[in-house]
């Protein structure tokens, strides 16, 4: 038995077309998804309201509909090109994207150190992921996000080991196209590179300078779009979209988050709990609300993913290189973040969201 598991995994070593199997799997689901479960989801529907008005009445009459259209235009613009419908243009988006976030993984899972027989079970990892393909046929922002986002990940990954500009100049560019579908991306784009000031064997000089490399490419994209503002007649908050959350989160967003918990543990206090036990309010705010959090996240990933994750870390399967650790730790700290505040902001949270 043995011997037939070693085979394998030399077969595997030696199978150069991984990820274009890989991704073609994934299109075929896709494609019985697309064909079997038809109903378009209510998120779907703006989308395509939106991308239908951009078409035929330009940027301020998209805004109207939805104030972060970009993915609404992407749709647009494709159907313009291929001569599609704005519908099957979005399926088009998804295969492309599915592509992207195939190939992303498993080239990132062989930037990390993964060796062949590794990177197969990345492949079966994301192959296999349930809530990946529960999606697939849904018209959403997710897909984008996540493949530009997986692409920026990697060239930063690449930029902390190899320090080159072609890696921050990549990884500027998808961090921001990946915004464009979920502004919660700046999270990423603005706190992603201070990961660098922990990278060994370089000055504080060096690190500042390499800090700001991989700022560069979004200070020119921020200085264009403030230019550009700061130029418009009647110029408004309204005009800059979902930005302006960005803003309030970063005055406001803690104090935010603080007030709406005690607010309603306050509410607890007083309508559930007796005189003697009043105290435990906040206490069953934040339990409930983790154990919401831990539910979610445990059906986003999987139980067996999940277990597999487990079984890495307490076994210390991560990167042999320290620094590349840091990073990848660091990233998932933000993406656990970033739903972590937005329950506690609004007290509900989409398993999509935390993906």
């Amino acid at each position: 038995m043995k011997d037939y598991i070693k085979r394998g995994i030399v077969l595997i070593d030696q199978f150069n077309y991984l990820r274009s199997v890989a991704a073609a799997l994934c299109l075929i689901s896709l494609f019985i998804a697309v064909n079997t479960q038809r109903p378009i989801n209510y998120d779907g529907i703006l989308y395509l309201q939106t991308a239908e008005a951009f078409a035929n009445n330009g940027w301020q009459e998209a805004m109207k509909h939805y104030n972060w259209p970009f993915y609404s235009i992407f749709i647009a613009w494709l159907s313009k090109l291929t001569h599609l419908s704005f519908e099957n243009s979005t399926y088009l988006l998804n295969a492309i994207f599915l592509i992207i976030i195939v190939n992303s993984f498993i080239t990132l899972i062989g930037e990390l150190g993964g060796s062949r027989f590794v990177q197969f079970l990345g492949a079966l990892v994301i192959f296999s992921h349930p809530q990946l393909h529960h999606y697939q046929h849904y018209i959403i922002r997710g897909f984008g996000y996540w493949a530009f986002s997986l692409l920026a990940l990697l060239h930063f990954v690449r930029f902390y080991k190899y320090l080159k500009w072609k890696y921050a100049l990549g990884w500027g560019i998808f961090i921001g196209v990946a915004l464009l579908f979920r502004p919660e991306g700046l999270v990423l784009c603005c706190l992603g590179p201070l990961v660098l000031m922990v990278r060994q064997e370089t000055s504080l000089w060096n690190k500042l300078e390499n800090i700001f490399i991989a700022y560069s490419i979004n200070i020119i994209a921020a200085s264009i779009i403030v230019a550009w503002w700061l130029n418009m007649p009647n110029r408004t908050s309204a005009q800059l979209g979902r930005l302006g959350e960005f803003w309030f989160q970063v005055q406001n967003g803690l104090i935010f988050l603080s007030a709406n918990i005690n607010e309603k543990a306050a509410i607890i206090s007083q309508s559930v709990l007796n005189y003697h036990s009043k105290e435990w309010g906040l206490t069953m705010v934040i339990s409930g609300l983790t154990g919401m959090y831990l539910y979610k996240l445990v059906a986003t990933l999987w139980p067996v993913h999940t277990l597999l994750f487990g079984h890495a870390f307490f076994k210390r399967l991560m990167p042999t290189e320290s620094g590349i650790k840091r990073v990848i730790i660091y990233f998932s700290i933000l993406n656990l973040l970033i739903p972590a505040i937005a329950l506690g902001q609004r007290f509900y949270i989409s398993y999509r969201f935390i993906m």
